[in-house]
């Protein structure tokens, strides 16, 4: 992964399915902001991050061994006194329980707060195209990361601690049924991007959770009071924007099923179901129906069903209907 230089002091980072402009090239001079694009600009969404007036400004490239630029750091000065410093690097997948976050690559945009802020809250304007935003709550007040759906005493949800309190940002007029296989292999589910849950660490390591919020053309990112107050500084900020094709929810199923409902948008015939399946066991097997709907909820008769599936697996996977 390299991050390249391309006109008017604005960089492009490409890596796997990550497209991202930091910068602005249609201006002339460096532009505090970012944009992240996904399917060729069908879906983005842009974040100017400046934060005041600016006293001072500078920009840092560090380069590996062969000068590639593998980060951009962003210094700036405001006129009220602080002093951040924005960073811009690429994210791999990588593993947190059963699902991969970072799916298919990421941005890291680290924000290095040198002192105690004015406030802990810090608020981003943001523009969005062809998106739909979706909170990411606690699974239960009590237990936010695990939830025992069937109340059989065995928790079977599963929400890492990063996701409770994120964002998912959806096509908005791509869902989960296609009207090809092409299509659905480039859409899946429709989840273009994930903006996890900040976590804020001290010099000495301490850390904390964030609340994230985004409404109203704003993305905004409260700090505790109580870290800030007792953080030993400088402090790092560490949003986290993760290209995805799935959803960072596990679900836990044995000698059981889940169902779904969705709306039919035209008529047709089903020809195939796709599911993510993580499965550890050799002897695991699967398959997928569609039923028809009573009064819109109760299930009715099975319409169609798939073959099975089978072994350990962490994929998608795509089943072709087989009968009704």
């Amino acid at each position: 992964m390299t991050i390249d230089v391309i006109e008017n002091d604005a960089y492009s980072l490409k890596h796997l399915k990550v497209d991202v402009e930091i910068g602005n090239n249609e201006v002339s001079g460096f532009k505090p902001q970012f944009k992240l694009k996904r399917w060729d600009g069908e879906c983005s969404f842009d974040i100017n991050f400046l934060q005041g007036i600016l006293e001072e400004e500078e920009i840092e490239e560090e380069v590996d061994d062969e000068g590639r630029i593998e980060k951009i750091k962003y210094k700036v000065k405001y006129m009220n006194g602080e002093e951040i410093e924005y960073e811009f690097s690429q994210v791999e997948p990588f593993r947190e329980g059963s699902v991969t976050q970072n799916e298919l690559g990421g941005l890291e945009f680290g924000i290095n707060l040198k002192k105690k802020p004015n406030s802990n809250i810090l608020s981003f304007s943001i523009n969005t195209h062809g998106l739909d935003w979706f909170f990411q709550p606690p699974l239960h007040p009590d237990h936010p990361t695990w939830l025992d759906e069937d109340e059989d005493g065995i928790p079977d949800n599963f929400r890492p601690e990063n996701v409770v309190g994120s964002w998912v940002a959806h096509h908005s007029t791509k869902t989960s049924i296609h009207m090809s296989k092409a299509e659905a292999d480039k859409y899946r589910c429709g989840i273009a991007f994930h903006i996890y849950r900040p976590e804020v660490i001290d010099a000495e390591g301490k850390r904390a959770w964030c609340d994230l919020d985004i409404s109203g053309g704003e993305m905004t990112i409260t700090m505790p009071q109580s870290f800030l107050d007792s953080s030993v500084y400088p402090i790092l900020l560490d949003p986290n924007f993760g290209y995805e094709t799935k959803g960072g929810t596990s679900y836990q199923y044995v000698y059981n099923g889940r169902t779904l409902k969705i709306d039919q948008p035209a008529s047709g015939t089903l020809q195939s179901i796709t599911c993510f399946i993580y499965a550890q066991n050799a002897g695991a097997d699967w398959a997928m129906g569609l039923y028809g709907a009573i009064d819109g909820n109760d299930i009715a008769q099975r319409k169609d069903y798939t073959t099975e599936g089978g072994g350990t697996k962490n994929d998608w996977d795509t089943l072709a209907v087989i009968g009704g």
